[in-house]
């Protein structure tokens, strides 16, 4: 099965949260304890070509696929 990973994945990072009422801009950014979530759901690959991979610059592109391998 394959998923797609909309977002980042960058603990140094805060989480995701707000809605689209509080005028705030949407960045998205999740705990790497999802990364096992998705692995046993039984999502065997994942794509990170979203439009959120960047929200939170090149260092949380790069600690998602840190924490993905």
């Amino acid at each position: 099965m394959i998923g797609v990973l909309e977002g980042p994945v960058d603990d140094t990072k805060e989480y995701s949260i707000g809605n689209f009422d509080d005028n705030k801009e949407l960045r998205l950014n999740y705990p790497s304890s999802f990364i096992k979530s998705i692995k046993e759901s039984g999502i065997d690959l994942v794509t990170t070509a979203n439009n959120h991979l960047l929200d939170n610059n090149l260092d949380s592109m790069y600690q998602t696929i840190d924490n993905l391998n």
